[in-house]
């Protein structure tokens, strides 16, 4: 199934770096292996693992640039779905214990892949969210711009002293984000 790569230390060669990247590719985004999984397969540092993940996700999301991005995520989720209803077809005729045991167990990895898949996107919007305020902050005070963007769901402006009484507010549990004080 994977390719075990032998190796003892040190940067990879060229063409070994390119074989271990394509099957961690293969494995990941095809074949929907975790890191720890493809590592364990492979015999891969899972920092390395998780290094040719992220180079992957780079790589896609600048093709993804010119998809709908969001469109890609239903017809994802509509698959999978798909393949669930045909599981639950198929449980309703066996009456073996041992193949209706393996039939719940591909329809719960279908489960699990699913709330994975939410999950991600909930978590990367807020980051992408958090990191485009960060950004926008950053240049604000690089241009000396009075205003300060307190939250991307926003439209105050506050100032970088109010920003970060507020921040600190949030932090102490004395209001909550999307809250009242």
């Amino acid at each position: 199934m994977a390719q075990v790569l032998e190796k003892k230390g040190g940067p990879y060669p060229k063409n070994k770096k390119i074989k271990r990247q394509n099957e961690v590719f293969r494995l990941h985004f095809d074949l929907g292996y975790s890191a720890v999984k493809i590592s364990e397969m492979m015999n891969v540092n899972r920092n390395t693992v998780n290094g040719d993940i992220h180079y992957w996700y780079g790589i896609l999301s600048k093709e993804w640039e010119s998809y709908d991005i969001e469109a890609w995520h239903m017809k994802q989720v509509h698959r999978l779905e798909s393949q669930r209803t045909r599981l639950f077809q198929e449980l309703e005729k066996t009456t073996e214990t041992t193949v209706k045991l393996s039939i719940e167990r591909m329809i719960l990895d279908i489960d699990i892949k699913m709330t994975n898949f939410v999950s991600k996107s909930v978590y990367t919007q807020d980051w992408l969210r958090d990191r485009s305020v960060a950004w926008i902050n950053k240049w604000a005070k690089e241009n000396n711009s009075k205003y300060r963007l307190l939250d991307a769901n926003a439209a105050w402006y506050t100032s970088e002293e109010i920003t970060e009484k507020v921040r600190k507010l949030i932090h102490d549990g004395k209001i909550e984000k999307r809250g009242k004080i």
